[in-house]
C-alpha cells in the first residue's frame, strides 16, 4: 500500500500541479486552474504527495460572504489502478 502525505498548498506547487492536470483528466483542463488560485487560495488548498511526488491536489476557497460554506474548484488524482 502507498502512503500519502496530505499537507496545505504552498503557491510553489502550481507548476507541478499544472503540469500533470490536463494528463489526470484526460483532456485539456489547465486554462481553468489559473495560478491565481494557488497564490490567494493555498490555506484552504491541499496537496497529497507520495514516495513518487504528487499524488494528487484540491484547490478550494471558504467563500467571504458565507464562512461556513466551502467552494471546491479543481481535485485531480492520477489514474492508479491496481496499485492497492
Amino acid at each position: 500500500m502507498t502512503t500519502v502525505e496530505v499537507r496545505a498548498a504552498r503557491p510553489e506547487d502550481y507548476d507541478d500541479i499544472v503540469s500533470v492536470v490536463d494528463d489526470w483528466w484526460g483532456r485539456p483542463v489547465s486554462a481553468g486552474l489559473p495560478q491565481l488560485f494557488l497564490d490567494h487560495f493555498y490555506t484552504s488548498s491541499r496537496v497529497g504527495e507520495d514516495h513518487r511526488g504528487l499524488a494528487g491536489f484540491l484547490v478550494a476557497f471558504l467563500s467571504p460572504a458565507r464562512p461556513d460554506v466551502g467552494y471546491v474548484h479543481f481535485v485531480g488524482i492520477p489514474l492508479c489502478v491496481s496499485l492497492g
